[in-house]
This record gives structure tokens, C-alpha cells and sequence, in this order.
């Protein structure tokens, strides 16, 4: 059995997104987060996922899915401005204990998680700067880091 292409959109790794987004919507959510082979944290269906603990961005390792381009900005942004950036393994229990949560990709841009369950999340000051940031690099506003 060989990995999924990670490097590169394949049409075929968008078909179990659009079959899970299509069973959430049924149910009245929005969105859907995916599950790695082990269990663990992997992406939304068609976004990349960061979870902000302490102050620092947690991201899973893009192992098993596309790391995208808009993932990679964001994580280069938030380096510039001294944010610290952990990609590890991580497991959908530590959902809780997150201070802000948001999805990025070239449809999302950087998209603040409103809630996961019943557990509400407000877009906070790591989200709001990255955001702002990506905001003003998409729009020709700023363009220095590319």
C-alpha cells in the first residue's frame, strides 16, 4: 500500500472530504474534522487545522495529507512575528484545551472555528494577527514574503 500523495492535490484525496462534509451537513454542522489512520488529528475536509495553545501554533504533521500552500504562509507569518509553530502529533481530546482554533486554505484563507461540539471557541489575538496578516499579503497590500 503506498502513502497518499502529500506534496501535491490529487483528486482522489478530496473524496472522503466531500463524502464527510456531505454526512455533517446532514447534520446540521458545517464542517468536519478528519482523523489520521491512528486516530489523531489530521485536517478539515478541505483545510488545513491549527490549534493555539499557551500562545504558540500547534499544527498536525502533514503525513497523511496536503500541506498546503496557504498552511505553509501562515506558518511563515507566524514565525515572522515570533509566534512559535509545533507541527506534532495530536489527538482530538486536546481540542479542550485549546485557546483558539482556525482552519486555513485558499477557499478559508485563515477561518476561525467557532465551535467543535459544544465547545465554543472566539477568534483571539493569534488568529486575529494571522489573519490580518494573510489578509494584507493576499490583497497586494504587502508583499515582501513571497
Amino acid at each position: 500500500m503506498r502513502p497518499a500523495p502529500t506534496h501535491a492535490k490529487a483528486a482522489s484525496n478530496y473524496a472522503i472530504g466531500t463524502l464527510a462534509r456531505h454526512e455533517v451537513a446532514e447534520r446540521g454542522f458545517d464542517d468536519a474534522l478528519l482523523l489520521d489512520w491512528q486516530g489523531r488529528l489530521a485536517e478539515a475536509t478541505g483545510a488545513n487545522l491549527f490549534l493555539v495553545s499557551g500562545g504558540a501554533l500547534h499544527t498536525p504533521i502533514a503525513d497523511c495529507f496536503l500541506a498546503g500552500i496557504t498552511r505553509a504562509t501562515v506558518m511563515k507569518i507566524a514565525e515572522r512575528q515570533g509566534i512559535s509553530v509545533i507541527e506534532r502529533r495530536i489527538w482530538p481530546e486536546e481540542i479542550g484545551g485549546a485557546d483558539e482554533i482556525f482552519l486555513t486554505g485558499t477557499a478559508y484563507e485563515v477561518q476561525p472555528v467557532r465551535a467543535i461540539d459544544d465547545r465554543v471557541f472566539t477568534p483571539g489575538p493569534v488568529t486575529r494577527a494571522l489573519q490580518n496578516e494573510y489578509q494584507s499579503l493576499v490583497r497586494c497590500q504587502k508583499n515582501d514574503l513571497i
